[in-house]
């Protein structure tokens, strides 16, 4: 991250727009934003050297950049803040993100932004850690970021809160089970064996689960009950791990983490950071040992199958 002395007649002057919109994001809701370059979706070099990973809550840091060129535009870091976003092209004719919205259900009330071209950016509370795209013409942001308010577009028009879904007035919501099974579960080709990844019992949560006698029984999307590490601060019996309350996900293609869903009041914002925040050492230990197993023996076997090419 690269930083800017501000010249005496810069710190008097008031910040643009956008650089007010930064500051209230990153002072009052705690996301991690950074600049872009004016019209454009890049990142500003000059300003952030490693792109989006040098995405601050710093209101110091956020005032020297946009002192320094108050055209930037401002993005949010997804990841970093712990949120992940459905970015929806709807006026693409192809695109099947309605479709897909009566078949799982209409999503939840939740912080939206409207588009220059027409699409709708849904924001949500990370709890899984890595995302499939869920459609045609739809794509999962997490491993990334997005332009907010009131950036330019590089078509001259501005990125805008949806009435009524503004983040002063809104709460990021969870995505319901029906969406994140969706968006997390990847569609195994061929036989399913313990590796693909479809058995959230193979991910490092499940490991880990597993470990301490708190994983339960599989769901046909591979979800796995699980005994909820807050169950005693919930108000029934529920999430003991004997029902479908407390689950943890199967990992998505490239990650191993896997992810955990309570739907108890008390734990409606915990992800899986909080899980791995409260796991014992020997339980983290005990999934650390499985993943490196499984990875040699990964290794392995695609060593004999060249060597078997060959």
């Amino acid at each position: 991250m690269t930083h800017f002395r501000s010249r005496a007649s810069d710190v008097r002057r008031p910040l643009s727009p956008t650089g007010r919109a930064a500051v209230v994001y990153a002072e009052r809701f705690g996301w991690l934003v950074f600049p872009t370059l004016p019209r454009t979706k890049q990142p500003y070099g000059r300003f952030v050297r490693n792109g989006f990973k040098d995405a601050t809550r710093d209101v110091a840091q956020i005032h020297r950049w946009w002192r320094a060129d108050p055209s930037a535009g401002v993005a949010l870091s997804c990841a970093m803040s712990r949120i992940v976003v459905i970015d929806a092209d709807l006026y693409k004719d192809d695109c099947e993100f309605p479709a897909l919205e009566q078949r799982l259900g209409a999503l939840p009330q939740t912080v939206r932004q409207v588009t220059p071209q027409g699409g709708v950016h849904y924001l949500f509370r990370d709890s899984v850690g890595s995302y499939i795209n869920p459609c045609a013409g739809a794509e999962s942001k997490y491993d990334g970021y997005i332009l907010l308010a009131p950036s330019v577009h590089p078509n001259g028009e501005t990125y805008k809160w949806d009435l009524g879904a503004h983040p002063l007035e809104t709460e990021i919501a969870n995505l319901p089970d029906r969406w994140l099974q969706h968006l997390t579960t990847h569609k195994a080709r061929g036989p399913v064996h313990a590796s693909s990844g479809t058995d959230a019992a193979d991910s490092w949560l499940g490991f880990a689960f597993a470990a301490l006698g708190w994983l339960g029984d599989m769901h046909p999307d591979g979800r796995r009950n699980v005994l909820c590490p807050w169950v005693h601060e919930h108000t029934d019996g529920r999430g003991n791990g004997q029902d479908s309350s407390s689950v943890v996900f199967p990992r998505v293609v490239g990650a191993t983490l896997g992810g955990f869903r309570c739907a108890h009041g008390h734990c409606a914002a915990r992800t899986w950071r909080d899980v791995v925040d409260v796991l014992p050492v020997h339980a983290k230990r005990a999934a650390d040992d499985a993943m490196r197993s499984e990875r040699n023996r990964l290794a392995l076997t695609r060593l004999a199958n060249m060597r078997s090419a060959s």
